[in-house]
């Protein structure tokens, strides 16, 4: 096993160490041309080496952000020498293909040190119910325009706030002409989303992480996948989900990737799979936590589907034999009367069954025979509540 790490590390670090001194070279080359583009560049790359040296951000920082300056600077060579019919394009051509093999390799490298030691199969992460492998179900999810169109003939619920839709139109016309304004595109989003129109938000987002951010969060990613699930009522689509994987691939304990995350479980019909992410958010988080109200919201309903869905996965002779058990239940207490945990037994029993007009029989005799106990009463109401909406 460690041979195996050794040699992938040693493999990363040369295919880094080549592809970073071809961008060097090939950067020199286009700045020497005053191409604004390159020129800025350079810039944000010694502003970001002078950062290093000061201890201003980390090494981690530095390198992921250095790698994605000059991947952009190969780009903009790439296409201006793409503009030249009469210049040799064997360096640019050299640099394509080492780019896609390099690219290629280290994907396949990612992969298996995922396989080996991802976020998700560490047994101290308290993400690790999650497996992130791509599924069926997959094929029959909306994608993003779908689903938006299926909602479209709904009112649109933007905030009447005149002053505030002003101030986004007029950002929208200021934006057009900043393409690079990190701040612009942020109230943009921000605002947008406030007023209710998270299409727009959602849009400003993506190009925040496309076009202007260096290095990418995960809460980046879970922020565009948050506001693509409100543009879309509440479904996640394909799109929506590949952001909710990138944000837990950067950070597996992302919370609001890990909401999100578990209601594509549900969606997806994977109720214990989902109910488990959402348990386990729930274990960290303080009762008034934003993550606590939403999940509390719905965990009764979910654990009393997951026990319908077990009933109805059971066999006949598994379905008989529960049956017998508690009729003979019924019929003892019947005859013989019975303590107040077993009416609880006997009603819970009859409610997982599927049996509710039973269970409310009993729960109405028995209210009858405890009825001068309030606190037992509330308790048998409130069971049946939990299964009975």
């Amino acid at each position: 096993m460690l041979f195996f790490y050794l040699f992938i590390i040693s493999i990363s670090i040369i295919l880094i160490f080549i592809f970073l001194r071809n961008s060097f070279l090939i950067k020199k080359n286009i700045i020497s041309k005053k191409n604004p583009l390159l020129i800025e560049l350079k810039l944000q790359l010694n502003n970001l080496v002078l950062e290093f040296e000061k201890n201003e951000i980390d090494e981690s920082e530095y390198i992921s952000t250095k790698f994605e300056i000059e991947k952009r600077i190969l780009k903009e060579l790439n296409y201006s020498e793409e503009k030249k019919s009469s210049k040799s394009t064997s360096p640019i051509l050299f640099n394509k293909i080492f780019f896609f093999i390099s690219f290629l390799l280290i994907s396949i490298v990612t992969g298996l040190i995922y396989l080996q030691i991802g976020n998700y199969k560490l047994e101290d992460n308290p993400f690790s119910d999650i497996n992130l492998i791509e599924d069926n179900l997959n094929q029959t999810r909306l994608n993003q325009i779908n689903a938006e169109n299926l909602i479209e003939n709904k009112d649109t619920n933007f905030l009447k706030n005149n002053q505030l839709r002003e101030l986004v139109n007029k950002l929208k016309k200021i934006l057009k002409n900043r393409p690079n304004d990190l701040k612009g595109y942020n109230l943009l989003v921000e605002n947008s989303a406030r007023l209710g129109d998270f299409k727009t938000a959602y849009y400003a987002m993506e190009h925040i992480i496309q076009n202007i951010n260096p290095t990418v969060s995960a809460s980046d990613y879970s922020k565009l996948s948050e506001l693509m699930i409100a543009a879309t009522d509440g479904y996640i689509s394909i799109e929506a989900e590949n952001n909710l994987v990138k944000s837990l691939h950067l950070d597996g304990s992302d919370k609001r990737a890990r909401y999100y995350y578990g209601l594509l479980k549900l969606q997806k019909n994977k109720l214990e799979e989902g109910y488990k992410i959402w348990k386990n958010l729930l274990k960290e988080e303080t009762e008034e936590s934003h993550w606590s109200q939403l999940i509390k919201q719905d965990i009764v309903r979910l654990e009393n589907l997951i026990k319908t869905q077990k009933n109805i996965e059971m066999t006949e002779d598994e379905k008989d034999m529960i049956y017998n058990m508690v009729s003979n239940l019924n019929e003892r207490i019947e005859s013989e009367g019975g303590t107040f945990e077993e009416w609880f037994k006997l009603i819970r029993s009859y409610l997982v069954l599927g049996e509710n007009e039973l269970a409310l029989e009993r729960f109405t005799k028995a209210k009858d025979i405890f009825q001068n106990s309030a606190d037992l009463i509330l308790r048998l109401e409130n069971l049946v509540k939990s299964f009975i909406n």
